[in-house]
């Protein structure tokens, strides 16, 4: 859920900010279409937002990005 939402952010930046226009499906995910740019883009820098979260403890997969176990401290608890 992550990756899509990264993807989609993509997306719209690439629409927004360099003027890339939708063409037909297939020519967007062909190699060097706008789905198939904005694919490698979201997994090579999902790649490196998973390794620098877990730097910090933190497990970005699933829906969402929650803590590793040795963050979580019962003492926190109310």
């Amino acid at each position: 859920m992550l990756r899509a939402m990264f993807q989609v952010c993509h997306l719209y930046w690439l629409e927004r900010h360099l003027g890339v226009e939708s063409k037909k499906i297939i020519n967007d995910c062909m190699a060097g279409g706008k789905l198939a740019l904005s694919h490698d883009f979201m997994v090579r820098e999902f790649d490196n937002v998973q390794k620098k979260a877990a730097t910090v403890g933190w497990y970005p997969e699933g829906l969402v990005a929650r803590p590793l176990p040795f963050r979580v401290h019962l003492n926190y608890i109310s």
